[in-house]
């Protein structure tokens, strides 16, 4: 046999959505405690200014970065 095996569809799948999971909610966490929304009486978190785009880069470039290693995303 060879030394790799294709892992199942359903492990990658979960594992993807899993890593989205993880990258919005902390995320959408860490901007949160920059924009200072944590404590206040506002909502913890809007995508009404650069906040929406600064999450989104993040996600991006976490798929991005993480891609090309060889381990793949952390899931």
């Amino acid at each position: 046999m060879s030394g790799k095996q294709r892992t199942s569809t359903l492990k990658v799948v979960a594992a993807e959505i899993l890593d989205f999971l993880m990258v919005f909610l902390i995320g959408r966490y860490v901007i949160g405690a920059v924009a200072g929304w944590f404590g206040s009486g506002e909502a913890a978190f809007s995508f009404a200014d650069w906040q929406g785009l600064a999450l989104v880069f993040l996600i991006v470039a976490y798929f991005y970065l993480l891609s090309r290693t060889e381990g793949g995303t952390l899931w």
